[in-house]
């Protein structure tokens, strides 16, 4: 075979291998794009782990809403003081909070949030121990 047709198809090979690995490497345009850059309010998943369920709770100057809840271990409740005054969030009873630890959570600035994740299955109270007639309750369910 002629030297110069062995170098052209030589050159065309090189040149199609280069120009498969720059398309292989190239982010794909028509893929979606994250809308949720944050994750807040989502359920979150990998393909290693099962989703993750969130459920809001919200204060504000007239108490929790809702006033109970009911969700499964493993749950997040994801908790907003959206209220004009900081909230102490705290197991029952009142003023000892030993009831379940795990919900001292301390306190939550106006206009802040916090994030707690249900780990023990039963029914659990809790208040601003700054205003402790504000009440809801938990119900853990496996």
């Amino acid at each position: 075979m002629n030297k110069k047709i062995i170098v052209a198809l030589v050159v065309v090979f090189v040149l199609g291998a280069g120009a498969w690995a720059y398309m292989a490497t190239r982010p794909n345009a028509s893929a979606p794009q994250s809308t949720n850059p944050d994750n807040r309010d989502h359920t979150d998943s990998s393909p290693s782990e099962s989703p993750v369920a969130t459920t809001e709770l919200h204060y504000t100057d007239s108490g929790f809403s809702p006033k109970s809840i009911t969700a499964k271990v493993g749950t997040k409740i994801h908790i907003t003081n959206q209220s004009s005054v900081p909230l102490q969030f705290s197991s029952d009873d009142h003023p000892t909070h030993t009831l379940h630890p795990e919900f001292n959570l301390g306190t939550i600035a106006a206009g802040a949030d916090e994030e707690l994740e249900l780990k023990t299955v039963g029914t659990w109270g809790y208040h601003n121990h700054l205003k402790s007639e504000d009440t809801g309750s938990i119900t853990v369910t496996e």
